[in-house]
Protein backbone atom coordinates (compact mmCIF):
# COMPACT_ATOMS: atom_id res chain seq x y z
CA UNK A 1 0.00 0.00 0.00
CA UNK A 2 1.25 3.47 -0.85
CA UNK A 3 2.26 5.91 1.86
CA UNK A 4 -0.52 8.11 3.26
CA UNK A 5 -0.39 11.52 1.54
CA UNK A 6 -0.42 14.34 4.05
CA UNK A 7 -2.92 17.18 4.39
CA UNK A 8 -0.97 19.88 2.59
CA UNK A 9 -1.71 23.42 1.52
CA UNK A 10 0.28 23.09 -1.70
CA UNK A 11 -0.02 19.91 -3.71
CA UNK A 12 -0.72 18.85 -7.26
CA UNK A 13 -3.33 16.81 -9.09
CA UNK A 14 -1.11 13.73 -9.16
CA UNK A 15 -0.83 13.80 -5.35
CA UNK A 16 -4.59 14.03 -4.94
CA UNK A 17 -5.02 11.11 -7.34
CA UNK A 18 -2.55 9.09 -5.25
CA UNK A 19 -4.44 10.02 -2.10
CA UNK A 20 -7.76 8.88 -3.57
CA UNK A 21 -6.26 5.53 -4.53
CA UNK A 22 -4.65 5.20 -1.10
CA UNK A 23 -7.92 6.01 0.66
CA UNK A 24 -9.81 3.45 -1.41
CA UNK A 25 -7.22 0.81 -0.51
CA UNK A 26 -7.45 1.64 3.20
CA UNK A 27 -11.24 1.59 3.27
CA UNK A 28 -11.33 -1.67 1.34
CA UNK A 29 -8.77 -3.31 3.63
CA UNK A 30 -10.06 -2.16 7.04
CA UNK A 31 -12.96 -3.97 8.71
CA UNK A 32 -13.70 -1.13 11.17
CA UNK A 33 -14.57 2.13 9.38
CA UNK A 34 -15.61 3.94 12.55
CA UNK A 35 -13.72 6.56 14.60
CA UNK A 36 -12.63 3.69 16.85
CA UNK A 37 -10.03 3.05 14.11
CA UNK A 38 -7.44 5.88 14.15
CA UNK A 39 -6.21 4.97 10.66
CA UNK A 40 -9.69 5.65 9.26
CA UNK A 41 -9.95 8.99 11.07
CA UNK A 42 -6.48 10.08 9.89
CA UNK A 43 -7.06 8.95 6.30
CA UNK A 44 -10.48 10.53 5.86
CA UNK A 45 -9.56 13.78 7.61
CA UNK A 46 -6.64 14.21 5.22
CA UNK A 47 -8.70 13.30 2.14
CA UNK A 48 -11.60 15.62 2.90
CA UNK A 49 -9.26 18.48 3.78
CA UNK A 50 -7.29 18.12 0.56
CA UNK A 51 -10.38 17.81 -1.64
CA UNK A 52 -11.82 21.00 -0.12
CA UNK A 53 -8.49 22.78 -0.65
CA UNK A 54 -8.15 21.48 -4.20
CA UNK A 55 -11.69 22.57 -5.12
CA UNK A 56 -10.76 26.10 -4.10
CA UNK A 57 -7.22 26.24 -5.47
CA UNK A 58 -6.97 23.94 -8.50
CA UNK A 59 -7.51 25.24 -12.00
CA UNK A 60 -10.35 23.69 -13.99
CA UNK A 61 -7.76 21.73 -15.98
CA UNK A 62 -6.29 20.28 -12.77
CA UNK A 63 -9.74 19.35 -11.50
CA UNK A 64 -10.52 17.54 -14.73
CA UNK A 65 -7.14 15.81 -14.56
CA UNK A 66 -8.27 14.26 -11.27
CA UNK A 67 -11.89 13.57 -12.20
CA UNK A 68 -11.06 12.04 -15.58
CA UNK A 69 -8.10 9.97 -14.38
CA UNK A 70 -8.79 6.35 -15.48
CA UNK A 71 -7.82 4.87 -12.11
CA UNK A 72 -10.01 7.34 -10.23
CA UNK A 73 -12.95 6.69 -12.55
CA UNK A 74 -12.52 2.95 -11.99
CA UNK A 75 -12.66 3.15 -8.19
CA UNK A 76 -15.09 6.06 -7.80
CA UNK A 77 -18.29 4.03 -7.38
CA UNK A 78 -16.70 1.74 -4.79
CA UNK A 79 -15.06 4.69 -3.04
CA UNK A 80 -18.38 6.52 -2.69
CA UNK A 81 -19.97 3.41 -1.16
CA UNK A 82 -17.06 3.06 1.27
CA UNK A 83 -17.23 6.74 2.23
CA UNK A 84 -20.96 6.39 2.79
CA UNK A 85 -20.39 3.46 5.13
CA UNK A 86 -17.67 5.35 7.01
CA UNK A 87 -19.95 8.39 7.43
CA UNK A 88 -22.71 6.16 8.81
CA UNK A 89 -20.25 4.57 11.25
CA UNK A 90 -19.11 8.02 12.39
CA UNK A 91 -22.69 9.13 13.02
CA UNK A 92 -23.40 5.87 14.85
CA UNK A 93 -20.30 6.33 16.99
CA UNK A 94 -21.33 9.82 18.13
CA UNK A 95 -24.97 8.89 18.52
CA UNK A 96 -24.02 6.03 20.86
CA UNK A 97 -21.63 8.32 22.71
CA UNK A 98 -24.36 10.88 23.30
CA UNK A 99 -26.96 8.30 24.31
CA UNK A 100 -24.54 6.63 26.73
CA UNK A 101 -23.93 9.97 28.47
CA UNK A 102 -26.42 10.24 31.37
CA UNK A 103 -25.81 14.00 31.53
CA UNK A 104 -26.27 14.63 27.81
CA UNK A 105 -27.61 18.05 26.81
CA UNK A 106 -27.71 20.01 23.55
CA UNK A 107 -24.28 21.47 24.45
CA UNK A 108 -22.75 18.01 24.03
CA UNK A 109 -23.54 18.16 20.31
CA UNK A 110 -20.46 20.39 20.06
CA UNK A 111 -18.38 17.25 20.60
CA UNK A 112 -19.33 16.12 17.10
CA UNK A 113 -16.44 16.96 14.81
CA UNK A 114 -18.55 18.44 12.01
CA UNK A 115 -21.31 20.23 13.94
CA UNK A 116 -20.31 23.65 12.60
CA UNK A 117 -20.40 22.29 9.05
CA UNK A 118 -24.00 21.18 9.60
CA UNK A 119 -24.95 24.50 11.18
CA UNK A 120 -23.51 26.38 8.21
CA UNK A 121 -25.20 24.05 5.70
CA UNK A 122 -28.62 24.41 7.31
CA UNK A 123 -28.22 28.20 7.46
CA UNK A 124 -27.45 28.28 3.73
CA UNK A 125 -30.45 26.06 3.00
CA UNK A 126 -32.85 28.10 5.11
CA UNK A 127 -31.88 31.18 3.10
CA UNK A 128 -33.05 29.40 -0.06
CA UNK A 129 -36.00 27.37 1.21
CA UNK A 130 -39.55 28.75 1.22
CA UNK A 131 -41.00 30.09 4.46
CA UNK A 132 -43.23 27.44 6.01
CA UNK A 133 -45.83 27.57 8.73
CA UNK A 134 -45.25 25.31 11.76
CA UNK A 135 -48.31 23.27 10.78
CA UNK A 136 -46.95 22.34 7.35
CA UNK A 137 -45.33 18.94 6.96
CA UNK A 138 -41.60 18.66 6.30
CA UNK A 139 -40.06 15.27 5.47
CA UNK A 140 -36.32 14.60 5.70
CA UNK A 141 -35.17 11.44 3.91
CA UNK A 142 -32.03 9.70 5.15
CA UNK A 143 -31.86 11.18 8.65
CA UNK A 144 -29.38 8.56 9.92
CA UNK A 145 -28.46 7.68 13.52
CA UNK A 146 -27.40 11.29 14.23
CA UNK A 147 -30.20 13.42 12.68
CA UNK A 148 -28.42 16.75 13.00
CA UNK A 149 -30.09 18.46 10.05
CA UNK A 150 -33.56 17.79 11.46
CA UNK A 151 -32.47 18.79 14.97
CA UNK A 152 -30.89 22.06 13.82
CA UNK A 153 -33.73 22.96 11.47
CA UNK A 154 -36.38 22.26 14.11
CA UNK A 155 -34.47 24.34 16.66
CA UNK A 156 -34.10 27.28 14.27
CA UNK A 157 -37.60 27.27 12.76
CA UNK A 158 -39.97 25.51 15.16
CA UNK A 159 -41.07 23.25 12.31
CA UNK A 160 -42.26 19.69 12.85
CA UNK A 161 -40.15 17.29 10.80
CA UNK A 162 -40.76 13.67 9.83
CA UNK A 163 -37.43 11.82 9.63
CA UNK A 164 -37.24 8.77 7.37
CA UNK A 165 -34.56 6.12 7.40
CA UNK A 166 -34.54 2.50 6.25
CA UNK A 167 -32.25 1.43 9.08
CA UNK A 168 -34.00 0.37 12.29
CA UNK A 169 -30.97 1.22 14.44
CA UNK A 170 -30.82 4.73 12.98
CA UNK A 171 -34.52 5.32 13.67
CA UNK A 172 -34.29 4.11 17.26
CA UNK A 173 -31.25 6.27 17.98
CA UNK A 174 -32.86 9.29 16.36
CA UNK A 175 -35.94 8.86 18.54
CA UNK A 176 -33.81 8.47 21.66
CA UNK A 177 -31.78 11.59 20.89
CA UNK A 178 -34.93 13.60 20.23
CA UNK A 179 -36.28 12.49 23.59
CA UNK A 180 -33.05 13.49 25.38
CA UNK A 181 -33.22 16.89 23.68
CA UNK A 182 -36.90 17.26 24.62
CA UNK A 183 -37.77 17.47 20.91
CA UNK A 184 -40.05 14.44 20.56
CA UNK A 185 -43.00 16.73 19.75
CA UNK A 186 -41.10 18.29 16.85
CA UNK A 187 -39.22 15.32 15.43
CA UNK A 188 -41.04 12.19 14.34
CA UNK A 189 -39.19 9.10 13.11
CA UNK A 190 -40.38 6.48 10.66
CA UNK A 191 -38.54 3.42 9.42
CA UNK A 192 -39.19 3.55 5.70
CA UNK A 193 -37.47 3.96 2.38
CA UNK A 194 -38.01 7.31 0.73
CA UNK A 195 -39.11 5.39 -2.36
CA UNK A 196 -41.98 3.74 -0.42
CA UNK A 197 -43.32 6.55 1.77
CA UNK A 198 -46.68 8.25 1.20
CA UNK A 199 -45.92 11.99 1.02
CA UNK A 200 -49.55 13.09 1.29
CA UNK A 201 -49.65 16.76 2.33
CA UNK A 202 -45.89 17.31 2.57
CA UNK A 203 -44.97 20.91 1.75
CA UNK A 204 -41.22 20.30 1.65
CA UNK A 205 -39.16 17.16 1.17
CA UNK A 206 -35.43 17.21 1.88
CA UNK A 207 -33.22 14.44 0.52
CA UNK A 208 -29.87 13.71 2.18
CA UNK A 209 -26.79 13.43 0.01
CA UNK A 210 -26.25 9.76 0.93
CA UNK A 211 -29.71 8.67 -0.25
CA UNK A 212 -28.84 6.37 -3.14
CA UNK A 213 -32.23 5.91 -4.85
CA UNK A 214 -33.03 9.57 -5.53
CA UNK A 215 -34.71 8.70 -8.83
CA UNK A 216 -37.14 6.32 -7.13
CA UNK A 217 -37.73 8.87 -4.36
CA UNK A 218 -38.69 11.58 -6.85
CA UNK A 219 -41.06 9.17 -8.60
CA UNK A 220 -42.73 8.31 -5.28
CA UNK A 221 -43.11 11.97 -4.29
CA UNK A 222 -44.76 12.71 -7.62
CA UNK A 223 -47.03 9.66 -7.29
CA UNK A 224 -48.22 10.06 -3.69
CA UNK A 225 -48.18 13.78 -2.82
CA UNK A 226 -51.50 15.62 -2.96
CA UNK A 227 -49.87 18.91 -3.87
CA UNK A 228 -46.44 18.61 -5.42
CA UNK A 229 -44.03 19.86 -2.72
CA UNK A 230 -40.76 21.67 -3.08
CA UNK A 231 -37.84 19.25 -2.95
CA UNK A 232 -34.39 20.09 -1.61
CA UNK A 233 -31.79 17.69 -3.01
CA UNK A 234 -28.33 17.68 -1.50
CA UNK A 235 -25.77 17.30 -4.24
CA UNK A 236 -22.08 17.91 -4.91
CA UNK A 237 -20.10 19.91 -7.44
CA UNK A 238 -16.60 19.69 -8.91
CA UNK A 239 -14.13 17.68 -6.84
CA UNK A 240 -16.72 17.36 -4.09
CA UNK A 241 -18.30 14.73 -6.36
CA UNK A 242 -15.46 12.47 -5.21
CA UNK A 243 -17.12 12.49 -1.77
CA UNK A 244 -20.84 12.52 -2.67
CA UNK A 245 -22.77 11.51 -5.76
CA UNK A 246 -24.12 14.59 -7.58
CA UNK A 247 -27.71 15.02 -8.71
CA UNK A 248 -27.69 14.96 -12.51
CA UNK A 249 -29.68 17.21 -14.79
CA UNK A 250 -31.03 14.13 -16.57
CA UNK A 251 -32.81 12.99 -13.39
CA UNK A 252 -34.34 16.44 -12.92
CA UNK A 253 -35.44 16.56 -16.56
CA UNK A 254 -37.02 13.11 -16.30
CA UNK A 255 -39.32 14.33 -13.53
CA UNK A 256 -40.03 17.75 -15.03
CA UNK A 257 -38.24 19.48 -12.17
CA UNK A 258 -37.01 23.04 -12.21
CA UNK A 259 -34.16 24.20 -9.99
CA UNK A 260 -35.34 27.42 -8.41
CA UNK A 261 -32.44 28.11 -6.05
CA UNK A 262 -29.05 26.56 -5.28
CA UNK A 263 -26.79 26.89 -2.27
CA UNK A 264 -23.11 27.54 -2.87
CA UNK A 265 -20.45 25.40 -1.15
CA UNK A 266 -17.98 27.08 1.20
CA UNK A 267 -14.73 25.86 2.77
CA UNK A 268 -16.85 24.41 5.59
CA UNK A 269 -19.79 23.21 3.49
CA UNK A 270 -19.13 20.49 0.93
CA UNK A 271 -22.66 19.89 -0.29
CA UNK A 272 -24.64 22.14 -2.57
CA UNK A 273 -28.42 21.93 -2.24
CA UNK A 274 -30.79 22.19 -5.20
CA UNK A 275 -34.17 23.62 -4.23
CA UNK A 276 -36.51 22.27 -6.90
CA UNK A 277 -40.15 22.28 -7.88
CA UNK A 278 -42.08 19.92 -10.14
CA UNK A 279 -43.27 21.94 -13.14
CA UNK A 280 -46.15 19.49 -13.62
CA UNK A 281 -46.94 15.82 -13.03
CA UNK A 282 -45.47 13.52 -15.63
Amino acid sequence: MARQPQHLKDFCAEELIDQLLYTHAVLKNESDLSPHNPLITETLTALVGNIVTAEECFSEAEKQQVLQNPAVRTIRKELLAELSEAEYEMELYFSNRFLDNPNFTAKNLNEFWYLQNYLDLVDLELEKLPSLDPGQEVVFIGSGPLPLTAIIMAQKTGLHITCLDMDEAAVKRGEALAEKLDMSQQLHFTQAAGSKYDYGNAALVMVASLVADKKDVLAQIEKTSEKLPQVALRSAEGLHALLYDPVTSSILDEFNMQVEKTTTPTPRVINSTLVCRYKFRG
